[in-house]
């Protein structure tokens, strides 16, 4: 086994550009270093909302063996440097899954111990049920150890071989040598990733990227041209006063997948959401943007009143309310960026065109239309409107033309 380079080891992981890539560059050391690698499989808990924790795995035989029983979300793979890694996320509700805890993982987080197995030294009583498959896969060797981070654990990793030896104390040695620098760069990544996804989750990419980017300080705002979308459910005061608070919160759940995916599959970003309510945002760029941008959003509104009309059939069957809701939708400038105190900020919009916005939607009910437009949004655009008369916004000076489709 030749020697370990750990200064050059380091800056190849700190080169990376992914966790997946970490990864690669480990097993690609360990490999050349003729540990002959056959299964990799890297688990850590994680913060999401959905997520209860992820798991990294790499097979040399990309077989079935990857495969789990268990429910996975937020599925994807990535090549690098001839490894093909799988990144899997699983449920909140499977955490406490039959087939994680009867495994070493909850074993090696809690204890912050290493499992080193010789497969060979067990016919049948085997201590875990994985070893049991490794060894009817061919596999020898098996070891599997915590990634540490102030003498506690999030992380754990495992190898598999099937060298006649297994992996021996000297590969045991090697693995547990890389492994703490591996841990070093993995965990600083691994929580500006997860740090990320939670900006993005709770913000919004797009208002993720500008704060991450260093548009922190207090009155930093910027103007932006933009479709505005606001949308909010029609007698939700009812819906709270008539039905018990989880049915409310379910549903509302509902709602906000529903609108919230059409709207990111519009290229908009959903900015707040406000009890019952969002604003949404399609930024325009140039005047290029607006007639496909307008197009974009005037699909997913067809699709929203498409999904809750066949949504509504559904709640009716079964003895639910109907849930209705209105969208108005308007062209303007708008401010965009840090305000508020100097310990509570907020990243919004602001300016006269976001109010006219929530003022358009509020007449879908008074008017009984689903959506409502303002001129700045039709004028120019290829699709015929019907108007609806000019009214009195509430908070707006002059009369507003409003229109529906």
């Amino acid at each position: 086994m030749s020697s370990f380079d750990a200064v050059q080891f380091a800056r190849d992981l700190q080169g990376a550009e992914s966790l997946a890539e970490l990864i690669a560059i480990w097993l690609r050391e360990l490999n050349a270093k003729g540990l002959e690698i056959q299964r990799f499989n890297l688990g850590m808990r994680t913060l999401h909302p959905q997520i209860a924790s992820q798991i990294f795995l790499w097979n040399a035989k990309d077989e079935a063996a990857t495969n789990l029983n268990v429910n996975t979300i937020d599925n994807s793979e990535s090549h690098y440097h001839g490894f093909k890694i799988i990144n899997r996320g699983f449920p909140l509700s499977d955490l406490n899954s039959k087939e994680l805890q009867s495994s070493p993982i909850p074993k090696i987080l809690r204890e912050l111990v290493t499992f080193h197995f010789y497969l060979p030294d067990f016919s049948t009583d085997y201590p875990f049920p994985i070893l049991k498959d490794l060894a009817e896969r061919k596999m020898t060797g098996y070891l599997a150890l915590p990634i540490l981070e102030q003498n506690r654990s999030q992380v754990f990793v495992s190898f598999a071989n099937s060298k006649p030896n297994g992996i021996d104390p000297n590969e045991r040695a090697l693995i547990e040598e890389t492994a703490m620098l591996f841990g070093l760069i993995w965990n600083s990544a691994a929580k500006v990733e997860m740090f990320t996804r939670l900006m993005q989750l709770y913000l919004g990419p797009i208002t993720a990227g500008n704060l991450l980017a260093g548009q922190v300080e207090r009155g930093d705002v910027r103007e932006l041209e933009a479709v505005l979308w606001f949308s909010d459910i029609r007698d939700y005061t009812g819906l709270t006063l008539n039905h018990p608070p989880e049915d409310v919160i379910a549903w509302l759940n509902e709602y906000y997948d529903l609108q919230i995916n059409l709207i990111h599959r519009a290229g908009g970003e959903v900015l707040k959401l406000m009890g019952d309510g969002l604003l949404a945002v399609f930024p325009l760029r140039s005047q290029i943007d607006f007639t496909p941008v307008k197009e974009k959003v005037m699909t997913a509104v067809r699709l929203s009143h498409k999904l809750m009309e066949r949504g509504n059939r559904t709640r009716v069957a079964n003895g639910l309310p109907r849930i209705e809701h209105g969208i108005g939708l308007h062209v303007g400038k708008v401010q965009y960026g840090n305000i508020g105190a100097r310990d509570r900020l907020d990243f919004t919009v602001i300016g006269s065109d976001v109010n006219l916005t929530s003022r358009i939607a509020a007449m879908c009910a008074q008017l009984q239309e689903k959506a409502v437009f303002s001129s700045a949004f039709t004028d120019g655009f290829p699709e015929k409107f019907t108007s609806l008369n000019k009214h009195k916004l509430k908070g707006v000076p002059q009369e507003t033309e409003l229109f529906k489709r």
